[in-house]
């Protein structure tokens, strides 16, 4: 019965603190571009900067044309 009761408590603990994580996880997790209501896309118009694989800045563009497939 104690041997029961010790694998209860082991399994309720352990689902308990991954949840907690997760909660924690997603608190800490900064908000999209455009998730306030606003648009997360460029609009037509738009300069846009394009970056390599490093992040470094090498061409800037201007949207002309947006399609959505």
């Amino acid at each position: 019965m104690r041997k029961l009761l010790a694998i209860l408590c082991a399994t309720l603990f352990l689902m308990g603190g991954s949840a907690s994580l997760v909660a924690a996880q997603d608190a800490a997790t900064p908000a999209a571009p455009g998730a306030e209501g606003g648009s997360a896309d460029p609009a037509v118009g738009d300069t846009v900067s394009v970056v390599d694989s490093r992040g470094n800045e090498y061409v800037t563009v201007s949207v002309t044309e947006v399609v959505r497939p």
